[in-house]
């Protein structure tokens, strides 16, 4: 990057002087002030505070009981809280797998208590019945409409 000078005072007669002013020199992962953000940069410190996923596909899952349905999400980065508020439309989502497509009646819950693999992965616990115990599922959402997120706002 070459420095950019704005003001050169043009007397350059003997024992005159001149003033640069304006000058900017930069050096090392400090990006001057004009200069634009790198969007992968700024979208991953949005996600620390709102993450939405998964309308349109689905999550891998485990059943640990006939009743209970295990989920771990993976963030891009940590969340900025350990447990942000979750945000679930119920009514779109089903439980596949063993042969049964099982609907969800009620959200999910962050599971506070779980050990996390990584500070970047959030388990979701839901509640259903008919669950093979030991199988593995798909919590799934058959269209975009539907959503989950989680949020750590302010």
């Amino acid at each position: 990057m070459m420095p950019c000078i704005f003001a050169i005072c043009n007397a350059f007669a003997t024992g005159a002087w001149f003033e640069v002013a304006g000058l900017v020199l930069n050096h090392g992962q400090m990006p001057p002030d004009n200069m634009a953000p790198n969007p992968t940069d700024e979208i991953l410190r949005c996600q620390r505070y709102y993450y939405k996923f998964a309308g349109g596909a689905g999550l891998p899952s485990f059943a640990n009981s006939t009743t209970a349905l295990l989920t771990y999400v993976q963030l891009p980065v940590p969340m900025r809280v350990a447990n942000p508020a979750l945000e679930f439309t119920p009514l779109q989502w089903s439980a596949r797998g063993n042969g049964t497509n099982i609907a969800l009646t009620a959200a999910p819950a962050i599971d506070a208590g779980a050990t996390r693999a990584a500070p970047n992965m959030i388990r979701l616990t839901t509640a259903l019945t008919g669950l093979v115990s030991n199988q593995t599922y798909m919590l799934y959402c058959p269209n975009n409409v539907a959503h989950a997120a989680f949020d750590a706002e302010i």
